[in-house]
């Protein structure tokens, strides 16, 4: 019988913005976990089409569209959009452009 599951491996950059809070990761809009400033986790997800993003307070990344292949891995990248002096801004006038997802090889 066939694995119809697949592994998201995503690292967080590690940053001075949101270094002591938690990001929350939503796969197909339910939240699958956190992840913490610097850190590398893996979440067993289901294969087939996904959408990935992550969200702290009203603020997220946006959102990542991606096919999960069965028994694959995929690798994604986060990292704040934002510094210290633009975070203000970006939280009022585009906060899904607060954090930034990647998929890298």
């Amino acid at each position: 019988m066939e694995n119809s599951k697949s592994k998201l491996i995503i690292t967080r950059a590690s940053a001075f913005v949101n270094k002591l809070r938690n990001v929350s990761i939503y796969v197909n809009d339910k939240e699958v976990g956190t992840i913490a400033d610097g850190e590398t986790k893996e979440f067993e997800i289901e294969s087939g089409a996904i959408t990935v993003r992550a969200n702290i307070d009203w603020c997220s990344s946006q959102k990542l569209e991606l096919n999960a292949q069965p028994n694959s891995v995929i690798k994604l990248a986060l990292s704040n959009n934002v510094n210290a002096l633009t975070g203000t801004f970006v939280m009022l006038v585009n906060p899904t452009n607060y954090m930034k997802l990647v998929q890298v090889s």
